[in-house]
């Protein structure tokens, strides 16, 4: 479920060197550095200037990147500080938030990830860097919502758990602790991911007799719980089944259903803050930007845009390209990438306003080889700014011991 710019993009690199000599695209890239707590020069200032009424920031990001959860991190703390955002939002789940939360975790990164040991599947982004963000996040902000997290259940261990402290005695409690024992013994470690929710053909079957046996109020923690676990079965049996069976429809099923559950679970979020919470966002690029993701749904990204509008507001859009790690070198910028970005690799973190580009888009599209023409497209409207971050690398997984996907 990794989705990366190159998926995003879906195209073979091509060089540097064929971007096109626009004026525009100089004047609209701008240089800027930034440190663990905020961002400096004249990219950090007209970022700045950008996100001052908007009341969504979306960053979309390749995910097990070093650079990106820092650079978010000083860029939450900007926004914290200086123009009242109150929420991070992830791709994380809402059980892992809430234990990211927790006394004796909250504000530790080092603490979050000895807990991960307990549950290794809890966290899907548990990098040091990602830990770092979530820590930082939960120090700045108090509150049991200063983080959201959206995605599906991802530690079915850690759900039953849950549920058998709330399950009723009898033939309830009985089928959950039977489940529980088999995701125990299916799931003991990183490398175990979805051996359960994913790759167990009883599973979801046995969730939804659990479901009809016990019938729990939706409203209720018990009724949250189970249905993420099911909710999680049948995105990841779409997703598995697309891919045995070389079915796309099936593909387009799984990404149909996860955006619709990230748009649910932030919905519930937004009613529970009340009025209208800015939040900054961190998630794969493929969720955040705005229109057709490449799984064929309408993306998380677009519903939170559509939403400010109808707030009188706006969400800006960050597409981060770090230059390291999923993309090696300059010479290896996606086809879709290179007529929006300097010919020159640069030296220090840039920031290409997308929305100073779009009157002259078509000289833009006109620059890209035939078969990345709608890829450029959807970038330049997609987002409205890239965030080039040299000198990247993958991130490091020291804090929990896992080893790195």
């Amino acid at each position: 479920m990794r989705y990366l710019l190159a998926m995003l993009i879906g195209l073979v690199p091509i060089a540097a060197a064929a971007a096109p000599v626009l004026d525009e695209r100089a004047a609209a890239t701008y240089a800027f550095t930034w440190s663990a707590h905020d961002l400096i020069g004249l990219g950090a200032d007209h970022l700045r200037a950008a996100v001052r009424d908007a009341q969504f920031v979306l960053v979309g990001e390749q995910h097990h990147d070093r650079e990106t959860p820092l650079f978010t991190r000083a860029l939450y703390e900007v926004l914290h500080r200086e123009v009242g955002f109150s929420h991070l939002v992830v791709e994380q789940d809402p059980l892992g938030v809430e234990m990211a939360l927790s006394p004796g975790q909250r504000g530790d990164a080092a603490a979050i990830g000895a807990r991960l040991k307990v549950w290794p599947t809890l966290l899907g982004f548990a990098s040091d860097q990602d830990l770092d963000l979530l820590a930082d996040a939960g120090r700045i902000v108090s509150g049991p919502d200063a983080i959201w997290g959206l995605e599906q259940a991802q530690s079915p261990v850690r759900y039953l758990e849950a549920l058998a402290e709330l399950a009723p005695a009898g033939d309830v409690r009985g089928e959950v602790e039977r489940l529980l024992a088999r995701a125990r013994s299916e799931e003991r470690t990183r490398a175990d991911f979805g051996k359960f929710l994913a790759h167990d053909p009883r599973t979801l079957s046995d969730l939804r007799r659990l479901a009809g046996l016990w019938r729990p109020a939706g409203s209720s923690r018990a009724g949250a719980l189970l249905e993420g676990l099911i909710k999680s079965a049948e995105i990841y049996e779409a997703y598995v089944r697309g891919h045995a069976e070389h079915d796309p429809r099936l593909a387009y099923l799984n990404g149909t259903l996860r955006e619709a559950w990230l748009k649910a679970q932030f919905v519930q979020h937004y009613r529970a803050a009340g009025g209208e919470p800015r939040a900054l966002f961190k998630f794969g690029d493929n969720h955040i930007r705005r229109g057709v993701g490449t799984t064929g749904a309408w993306t998380l990204g677009t519903f939170i845009a559509e939403l400010a509008t109808y707030n009188g507001l706006n969400a800006y859009g960050i597409l981060v390209v770090p230059i390291g790690s999923e993309i090696p070198d300059w010479a290896h910028l996606p086809a879709a990438l290179v007529p929006l970005l300097p010919a020159d690799d640069p030296a220090q973190p840039l920031l290409v306003d997308l929305t100073e580009l779009r009157s002259n888009a078509q000289a833009y599209l006109d620059a890209a080889p035939a078969d990345a023409r709608e890829a450029t497209r959807g970038l330049m409207f997609g987002f409205d700014a890239i965030v080039v971050l040299p000198n990247s690398d993958h991130a490091t997984w020291r804090l929990t011991g896992f080893p790195p996907p």
